[in-house]
């Protein structure tokens, strides 16, 4: 029956960010662990890279839009049916000069990539919650990235506000509009290369939500998201009413 039947959200943790890391003190750890250029936004996308998290998108926009900022990933795949794709990509972004930082999580702390990002971007095309979608605010980091439509409803719902989300990226392939997650990674491969020589307006006239994208201020719901997330999504909330379920059938 409908009543025997309750739907709760994973509780989120607050990580316990220590007072001394602030952004500043994290920029400058970033910048100097993964050599980066001081004064350039940073963009992570904190993820073990397998084939959902549809990372070629990811390399299509840091190909665009490498000048604007840096992008970062923080893991490698452990599953080894996905290494092989992994490093596929890693070999591509080195040959054609294309500006992502892989692996930062091994070679940096994690909090100094979650407080010093200037923003977390997720491309994932699939997730169970989205802990992606939610985390990332604790850092005082804001959320940006691919529409997940089993996920981003019921956290909006919430009042969970995200300032930027598209649907789609469109791109050209033989004479045709795709959405760029439905091509084989050899074809993602090709249609990045077609972009990145000097087709970024294309790329723009296309999806013009990315003319936007960096002048936007994306920090603006990081307190009220904060709030809503540490009251509606945590465990002591997910604890009670546990306990107001046991309570009801041993009644």
């Amino acid at each position: 029956e409908a009543a025997s039947v309750h739907v709760w959200p994973n509780p989120v943790n607050e990580p316990g960010v220590p007072a001394e890391l602030t952004k500043e003190v994290a920029r400058k750890q970033l910048v100097a662990d993964l050599d980066l250029m001081p004064g350039k936004k940073i963009i992570v996308y904190p993820v073990r890279v397998i084939r959902r998290k549809n990372i070629g998108e990811y390399i299509l926009l840091a190909a665009l839009f490498g000048a604007e900022a840096h992008w970062i990933v923080t893991l490698p795949p452990l599953n080894p049916l996905e290494i092989e794709v992994y490093q596929q990509w890693v070999k591509f972004c080195a040959e054609h000069h294309i500006p992502v930082t892989f692996e930062a999580g091994l070679k940096t702390d994690f909090a100094a990539v979650m407080k010093g990002a200037d923003v977390c971007f997720t491309t994932s095309i699939m997730e169970g919650f989205g802990m992606v979608f939610v985390e990332p605010w604790f850092w005082d980091t804001p959320v940006a990235g691919r529409e997940i439509p089993a996920v981003l409803p019921d956290l909006r719902q919430l009042g969970i506000r995200f300032p930027f989300i598209y649907e789609h990226i469109w791109v050209e392939w033989e004479n045709r509009r795709v959405d760029f997650p439905t091509l084989e990674t050899t074809q993602q491969m090709a249609c990045i290369k077609y972009y990145f020589s000097d087709r970024k307006e294309m790329f723009l006239q296309q999806n013009p939500e990315f003319l936007s994208f960096f002048k936007e201020d994306l920090r603006q719901n990081i307190q009220h998201n904060k709030s809503i997330i540490a009251h509606d999504l945590s465990e002591r909330k997910y604890g009670n009413q546990l306990h107001q379920l046991y309570t009801a059938l041993s009644s």
